[in-house]
């Protein structure tokens, strides 16, 4: 008979043999260490100084001290020294949550039972053929092994469907992904039947267009509630009801409320008008363009001709087809159709000062490309003076009064003028009057004798256009030195 059992080499009590209790008590300490066999590590080659009675360690490669020459065997800590044991293949031993397997050769992690291609997989419950892939629990932790971590949800088609049903009693109630199409979309139910779309996200162009009314937070200027990632403070808030504000920098630039548009700050861009003539259609207008609530802009060219634009320009004395000979002044440009079918007319009405004083007021009518004449507009600084005329036209003032040694003197703008004087007669010859003014025409004389006796007053030769001579007579036609009030009227062109 053997000396020792076969597999776990447990000494035998021989027959007759003394001291029984040794052997057994051998046999025991042998099954209290290899029977649900732990140990205090796995690949050890240096022995610990004082290790706990019972202790098993498995020995690897290279062993030293008191393990020398023991590699691969299982060491067990018994009565203060070392009893060795060699490991069958197919032990099992742990070292805490670490199992592994012996092999004839090295410890290994035992083999795992084959997972591939399992029909389904039930944790806390049962799977079934439609959810093959089944959990019950409060949670499912998916974490990483290091890095990140991907969920993948694979379709064969892009009209097949891979997505998240959040279901309420085994009823969906909120879906998300790619449903018949590529698009990513989010769409929401209240029964599980009938579906809303909210949100999706186009797959050819990454746009996003929602299937509902989009409600904001009302925010605020320095937080609106449709504002953007990088800048904050900029975006629409709503003020209060039916008020809609645009914030940038975290403050207010417009309203829009029932009433219309409110915009705070400066306009600028291609919105508004480019320059002081900036006629471009559909564009507004800037303060001071055209010379309204601003300085009159410069004519184009600096010549009258060249404006068709409403508004209000500068005159300069170097000002081309102006009016006049006065110096700098306004020009009132005053656009309207007659037709559908007309050419433009226009209306230039332009002030000027006058280079004796006062303002000159003009006007005349544009249509199409044909300008009319000036006509001046005479008011109180251009009725009094210098009269003039162009081809019998009036072309000064209204009136021109004027005095000097020869009297007095009145022109009129339509040509008419009357010269007057007080003057003695002479008793001994025919009395000179030289007018004060000359006419373009003999005029006609008159004129009444201040005396106490019949006097009258006669002209001793047909009147020039420079003068006349005169005398005054009684009734026997002698000549007297009486004052004589003359007036001469004509025409001075």
């Amino acid at each position: 008979m053997a000396d020792w059992s076969a597999k776990l080499k447990l000494p035998y009590i021989a027959a007759a043999q003394a001291q029984k209790h040794v052997t057994h008590n051998e046999a025991l300490a042998l099954l209290d260490a290899i029977v649900q066999l732990t140990l205090e590590g796995f690949d050890l080659v240096n022995p610990p100084a004082l290790p706990p009675e019972g202790a098993v360690y498995a020995l690897g490669g290279g062993a030293t001290g008191a393990w020398a020459g023991q590699d691969g065997t299982l060491a067990l800590a018994s009565n203060g020294g070392w009893q060795f044991v060699q490991p069958q293949p197919g032990w099992r031993a742990a070292q805490g949550s670490d199992l592994r397997l012996w092999d004839g050769a090295d410890w290994v992690p035992p083999p795992l039972p084959d997972l591939q291609n399992l029909p389904g997989l039930g944790i806390g419950t049962s799977y079934s053929p439609g959810n093959p892939l089944s959990v019950a629990g409060e949670a499912t932790l998916l974490t990483h092994a290091g890095a990140g971590h991907q969920i993948k949800i694979n379709k064969a088609s892009a009209g097949d469907t891979a997505s998240l049903l959040l279901q309420t009693g085994w009823s969906g109630r909120a879906e998300m992904g790619t449903a018949g199409t590529d698009d990513f979309a989010i769409k929401v139910s209240p029964d599980g039947s009938t579906w809303f779309p909210a949100l999706t996200a186009l797959a050819a162009s990454g746009r996003l267009q929602f299937g509902a009314e989009v409600a904001a937070q009302p925010g605020s200027a320095a937080a609106p509630g449709l504002g953007f990632v990088t800048d904050a403070d900029t975006g629409l808030f709503s003020i209060a009801d039916n008020s809609l504000g645009l914030a940038t920098g975290g403050v207010q630039r417009a309203r829009v409320h029932n009433g219309g548009l409110e915009v705070s700050g400066a306009m600028t861009g291609t919105a508004v008008t480019q320059s002081a003539t900036d006629a471009t259609a559909g564009r507004l207008m800037k303060v001071g363009d055209f010379g309204l609530g601003g300085n009159a802009p410069s004519l184009p060219g600096d010549d009258l001709n060249n404006t068709f634009q409403t508004g209000a320009y500068v005159i300069t004395s170097s000002t081309l087809n102006a009016p006049g000979t006065a110096a700098s002044g306004v020009v009132q440009v005053i656009s309207r159709s007659v037709s559908a079918s007309a050419a433009p007319a226009q209306f230039h009405f332009v002030m000027k000062n006058r280079s004796g004083g006062g303002v000159s007021m003009w006007v005349r009518n544009v249509t199409g490309s044909v300008f009319g004449a000036w006509q001046e507009v005479y008011n109180q600084s251009g009725l009094l003076g210098a009269v003039s005329q162009a081809a019998g036209r009036p072309t000064g003032a209204v009136i021109e009064r004027g005095s000097n040694a020869n009297g007095d003197y009145t022109r009129f703008a339509d040509g008419t003028q009357i010269c007057s004087r007080t003057m003695a007669a002479s008793a001994g010859a025919a009395t000179s009057w030289t007018f004060p003014a000359s006419f373009s025409v003999a005029p006609v004389v008159c004129g009444a004798a201040v005396a106490v006796v019949l006097s009258a007053i006669c002209l001793d030769a047909a009147p020039t256009t420079t003068g006349v001579t005169f005398s005054a007579r009684d009734k026997t036609d002698a000549r007297r030195a009486d004052s004589c009030h003359l007036t001469a009227t004509g025409r001075w062109f």
